[in-house]
């Protein structure tokens, strides 16, 4: 992924990321016939729109100074999620164990790659309380590393 190289570049790039994992746990929750692993899927990928929303709001009021409400923020920056035939990240039609398993592995990558950018932003932040919110999201994004990982274990037995 291409670095950014300015706040609000960081900023577009993280929520694109976030649309990313949102999408991608939708269409497992789909793809599962496990209630748990639905389960958990769906409420990864709320966490992943919750993140976005805090991203989108940081953007608009923060950066581009344009002062946008939160309630209109939580609107901006969304993309539609369409499970398709493809594999493209996003967009994985997971249909049976295997695929799911697929599915976790890339997941886990995604968060390995989200958690190593909000780490890095916490490195390269001046300002204390932007670099507390990155360690936040980076902690978050481990957790839901973990989550997976265990998860991916259960299956894989």
């Amino acid at each position: 992924m291409k670095i950014a190289e300015s706040l609000e570049d960081a900023l577009r790039q993280a929520i694109e990321m976030e649309n990313q994992g949102r999408c991608h746990y939708m269409a497992l929750a789909s793809a599962t016939d496990d209630p748990e692993l639905e389960r958990l899927f769906q409420e990864l990928a709320v966490a992943e729109d919750e993140h976005r929303k805090r991203f989108v709001e940081i953007l608009y009021n923060e950066v581009l100074l344009e002062n946008v409400p939160p309630e209109e923020a939580g609107n901006l920056g969304t993309v539609t999620c369409t499970v398709t035939g493809g594999r493209d990240r996003g967009h994985h039609a997971a249909k049976t164990p295997d695929d799911v398993a697929a599915g976790i592995l890339e997941a886990l990558e995604m968060e390995k790659e989200s958690r190593d950018l909000y780490t890095r932003r916490a490195a390269e932040a001046v300002d204390l309380d932007l670099a507390r919110f990155y360690e936040a999201l980076a902690a978050e994004e481990h957790g839901h590393w973990l989550a997976l990982k265990r998860a991916y274990e259960d299956i894989a037995e």
